[in-house]
């Protein structure tokens, strides 16, 4: 049973690592949150 919850931890964590490289790659769509919220802030 311990080596089977191991198992499941360790594909869990392959997982989220995988799922954050690949949102971290993806081009953002108007600069991402950046433009979302500080878009319409400037400096004058």
């Amino acid at each position: 049973m311990n080596v089977l919850i191991n198992v499941f931890l360790a594909i869990d964590m392959l997982v989220a690592v995988l799922m954050t490289l690949v949102i971290l790659m993806q081009r953002p769509k108007s600069e991402g949150l950046g433009a979302a919220f500080g878009g319409g802030v400037t400096m004058c």
